[in-house]
């Protein structure tokens, strides 16, 4: 069981809904912003040391809620009321990238401009990356990925520090619905913002790096940690909602759309987990 951080700051303006809005008007069809948010990012933390290679897979499979639920603790319940039985999930992972590098909090980073990877997409959702030739959007382009499912987004990354190798964990959930939303009620005034991982003080969570956690998480969908040399990133978002992420490709030529793309590569989770590339 992860423990929960719900965001509740009065001074800051970003909320769920200010970042689910910001896609609104893009008439970009959701699955080609998708393919393309993912294929960027995963571009822009090419490792060439090791492979001249990017590799990026599309996967598709099924889980069941109960044991997605029971993993979030205190909205468990709730979650219980939405979700039953088998649901679908997408994921999009990668190798031969560096991962999600850089420190695991604000309090570790050294300057405001310096937060890394894993902060940017996974903490800082409202902003944008300012990498040199970054050509994603660690800001409102990455909201994409809250849009295809419940709003709920695991974030799972390998990378390569000093003494060997750094696995990391969490998950971080994005909604609009103060009324009925998982996240109603928690606070005194309702961002529909959260995360969870390992608690470090009272509403506050850090990123998970214990492999045995990580593994116990994944194993839910069915995957397995990067091994060896393996360094990477991998997005899973459960409870896909199918006419989401279709939305516009049915009006438009379809050798023009990224579903093209996905419709050849989606493919069953691999039985050892990640792409072994």
């Amino acid at each position: 069981m992860l423990d929960i951080e719900v965001f509740d700051s009065d001074r800051v303006s970003s909320t769920g809904k200010s970042i689910l809005d910001a896609l609104q008007n893009n008439n970009t069809p959701n699955i080609d912003l998708f393919v393309r948010e993912s294929i960027q990012n995963s571009l822009d933390a090419a490792d060439d040391s090791n492979n001249p290679f990017v590799s990026v897979e599309f996967n598709s499979g099924s889980f069941e809620a109960n044991r997605f639920n029971r993993l979030l603790g205190r909205v468990e319940t709730r979650l219980n009321e939405k979700y039953t039985g088998v649901h679908e999930y997408l994921s999009v992972s990668d190798m031969h990238t560096t991962g999600l590098t850089g420190p695991l909090t604000q309090s570790e980073a050294k300057s405001a401009d310096k937060l890394g990877n894993w902060i940017s997409l996974v903490y800082e959702i409202n902003k944008t990356k300012s990498q040199e030739g970054a050509g994603g959007a660690w800001g409102y382009g990455k909201t994409i990925y809250y849009r295809l499912g419940s709003g709920t987004v695991l974030f799972y990354s390998r990378i390569k520090t000093d003494s060997g190798y750094e696995n990391r964990l969490a998950i971080s959930h994005v909604e609009n619905d103060p009324e009925n939303g998982i996240l109603s009620g928690f606070t005194r005034i309702y961002k529909g913002l959260a995360w969870w991982g390992e608690k470090t003080d009272i509403n506050r969570t850090r990123v998970v790096t214990d492999l045995a956690k990580i593994e116990e998480i994944l194993d839910v969908f069915d995957m397995q940690p990067y091994e060896g040399d393996q360094t990477g990133t991998c997005i899973i978002m459960p409870y896909v909602k199918q006419d989401e992420l279709l939305k516009h490709n049915r009006d438009i030529d379809p050798r023009q759309s990224s579903m093209m793309i996905l419709t050849n590569t989606l493919k069953p989770p691999l039985k050892d987990g990640m792409p072994r590339a």
